[in-house]
């Protein structure tokens, strides 16, 4: 006896097992019907709007993309597309992956948001043409699009390589909910917080082709002046929607964080203890009663590698690294516990460089305070062996806030002359790094 053949309601032969249904069906009833007539559940293998099916979904967005761009195009002409994507720049124009970004923005934009003279948009139109051009799948898309909205969002975890658990932080009731994309996947860190464009489908999130991650010391200021400005334009500042906001004012938003963040980086600069600075000295006796001195100390290590040798030294010239360590360490007495070498550790913080030439000896380091330091040592350690002659003192920290300051960038001035680029010293970074990420950061003032 022959087993009945499993039949699609449609009275076609059944090949694919459909959850949503509990039986089978066809794959041409499969695909007209997904998500549209059939509430298919996250595991449909076949559903492009689950979980599992992700690559599926990467076909239909690039199919979408495709067909939305066009029909665009043919409504308002490709200038007036580019127009708009370059007023939805954030970064370089140059950059193709800026402007590609730009461009899909604009595109949402022109689609969805963005009426004509008659107060209609280009997709209320469309589905009023019955989406004309678009299958099954690809209208499905277009209705959860058009409910795209921009926000902040808080990364709570990565969960695997494409899945990202996060929080709205404008949502009324925060709940958690996934974001499908390996790039950002791949880039996330836990408790960032993006401005970005949020699309959610039936099982999973997408971010929008454009957004910013706040500065962590600055997110809570962010977030608190976006609902300041809602409610200044909204006609009930009590019910202001900084959504509704972000809406009309998306890359005015991350123009504001980009202003905040240039100020902050202005302030810090001009707080931050980071000088080059100098001392020159004639050597009174002979060199090889300097030298003893520097090989008798811990804190001096001599340095034979050849990327140390500075351009226009003559030859014989000694360079050191002059470590925190021996007496020299108790210059960590009075620097914060960021900075300071832990006793434990193997890492040893430094104070400067040296460098014995055959007439004179020559110390550098990055901060006033290093600078008072490593003077009184060497008055201690050479004593009368030298001579103090001359110092120079260069305020690295002003020169880039005031280049950042007219627009320019490390590279867009002829450097100053300097006979050796020293590299910026762990300790510096670690100034830097701790100024930039805490709201206590003046505590710090000519820290080393």
């Amino acid at each position: 006896m022959k087993m009945p053949i499993p039949r699609c309601a449609c009275g076609a032969r059944g090949r694919r097992d459909c959850p949503a249904l509990g039986g089978v069906i066809c794959p041409a009833c499969c695909g007209s019907r997904r998500g549209s007539e059939l509430s298919c559940p996250a595991h449909c293998p076949n559903f492009p709007f689950g979980t599992v099916a992700y690559d599926l979904w990467l076909r239909v967005d690039a199919t979408w993309s495709a067909k939305a761009t066009r029909y665009v195009v043919e409504r308002i002409g490709s200038d007036a597309l580019e127009a708009l994507a370059r007023e939805e720049l954030i970064g370089d124009p140059e950059d193709e992956e800026v402007f590609l970004s730009a461009f899909a923005a604009a595109l949402h934009r022109a689609l969805f948001l963005r009426p004509d003279n008659e107060g209609k948009t280009l997709a209320e139109r469309w589905e009023a043409e019955g989406w004309r051009g678009l299958n099954n799948d690809e209208r499905v898309m277009t209705r959860y699009r058009r409910q795209s909205f921009p926000t902040i969002i808080e990364i709570q975890r990565v969960l695997d390589a494409q899945g990202v658990e996060c929080t709205d932080l404008f949502a009324p009731e925060p709940k958690p909910f996934i974001i499908f994309d390996r790039n950002t996947a791949a880039r996330a860190v836990r408790f960032d917080r993006l401005l970005v464009w949020l699309c959610h489908y039936p099982h999973f999130s997408r971010l929008g082709p454009e957004g910013v991650t706040l500065p962590r010391d600055l997110s809570g200021r962010v977030i608190e002046a976006i609902r300041l400005l809602a409610q200044a334009e909204a006609q009930d500042p009590q019910a202001a929607d900084p959504k509704e906001y972000l809406k009309e004012h998306f890359s005015e938003c991350c123009a504001l964080v980009a202003e905040m963040s240039e100020q902050r980086f202005q302030e810090i600069l001009r707080s931050v203890d980071l000088h080059e600075c100098t001392a020159y000295y004639a050597l009174r006796r002979p060199r090889a009663e300097v030298e003893a001195v520097l090989s008798s100390k811990p804190d001096f290590e001599l340095d034979d590698e050849l990327d140390a040798v500075e351009e226009g030294d003559p030859p014989g010239t000694l360079y050191y690294s002059w470590l925190r360590r021996g007496e020299s360490k108790e210059i960590e007495k009075d620097m914060p516990g960021l900075l300071s070498s832990d006793g434990g550790s193997d890492i040893v913080g430094s104070l400067g460089k040296v460098k014995l030439l055959p007439d004179g000896l020559v110390i550098t380091t990055f901060s006033l305070q290093k600078f008072a330091f490593a003077k009184d040592m060497a008055e201690r350690y050479f004593g009368g062996l030298v001579s103090f002659c001359r110092e120079t003192v260069v305020d690295l920290a002003q020169e880039m806030a005031e280049r950042r300051a007219r627009g320019g960038d490390a590279g867009d001035e002829e450097p100053r002359p300097r006979r050796h680029e020293e590299p910026v010293p762990l300790g510096v970074q670690q100034q830097v790094a701790q100024s930039f990420f805490t709201d206590y950061y003046r505590q710090f003032l000519d820290a080393p």
